[in-house]
């Protein structure tokens, strides 16, 4: 919905502080490292996602990317409060790997299992999705036209995908299946292996319900366009489908071992 620009910085704040208390507190529900592990880890994962967050974002944009880098101010301050989701979730993981190599094979069996990280991530992004539903039209990320029942109007009188809430369902269904895989069936790693390849699957899809795919009205053409490369995807989806394709392999194996497991 269309709000001034304080009440935006508020709903946004307010969300980001909420997403940020439940990642943590289900994080140390699962995980009860020491003092140095936590930092080690912590700093790692912060690194991360920013990192991620802000490449995939200039992947997606780099005609904002190009005009902050030419010192344009409007530019600069979207950059600096943007990032993409998939790439803050794929950093994370990437930062946490690195850092669990870095360490002493001594503290290697202390180190951070990647499976604690599904259920607060997803929770996480669920609760900035349906976060977002506040300031849908003051950043891109708002679902194109639809005409059907459950098209959502965000203040402009045009009835839109209600995208955020789309990935929300999912995420809130990936948090709560978690729980529930019986975990003697996964060896280490697998559980978020599952979890990366479902949300990179849905963002590949939930993002051809955004623009620039569809026809574009005024209140689109007021913000950034992310470019389709090759006249196929924007760069958040390349990236995704890349991930895809690169966990395939784990993904073949792990399928044989259910098999194999349900057949003893």
């Amino acid at each position: 919905m269309i709000l001034p620009a304080v009440p935006i910085l508020a709903f946004k704040f307010l969300f980001w502080a909420l997403a940020l208390a439940v990642f943590l507190r289900e994080l140390a529900a699962a995980w009860r490292p020491t003092p140095a592990l936590a930092r080690h880890f912590g700093a790692a994962m912060l690194l991360g996602v920013v990192v991620g967050a802000k490449l995939v974002y200039c992947l997606s944009y780099p005609g904002v990317a190009l005009a902050a880098l030419a010192g344009d101010t409007r530019s600069l301050l979207i950059l600096a409060g943007a990032g993409a989701a998939p790439g803050a979730l794929l950093g994370a993981v990437l930062a946490l790997r690195l850092a669990r190599r870095s360490m002493t094979p001594a503290r290697a069996a202390l180190v951070f299992d990647l499976d604690l990280l599904v259920k607060p991530a997803a929770w996480a992004l669920a609760i900035l999705d349906v976060g977002s539903l506040f300031w849908a039209l003051s950043e891109p990320g708002f679902g194109v036209y639809t005409g059907a029942a459950w098209g959502m109007d965000f203040g402009d009188g045009i009835p839109r995908h209600p995208v955020m809430l789309y990935e929300a369902a999912f995420l809130v269904l990936a948090a709560w299946l978690h729980g529930r895989l019986d975990a003697g069936l996964f060896r280490a790693g697998d559980r978020a292996m599952l979890f990366i390849a479902a949300y990179c699957g849905v963002r590949v899809l939930t993002d051809y319900l955004r623009p620039p795919f569809g026809m574009p009205f005024i209140t689109e053409m007021m913000h950034p366009y992310p470019w389709i490369y090759f006249r196929l995807m924007t760069g958040e989806q390349w990236v995704c489908l890349l991930v895809l394709l690169g966990l395939l392999p784990a993904w073949f194996s792990l399928s044989l071992r259910l098999i194999g497991a349900a057949r003893r």
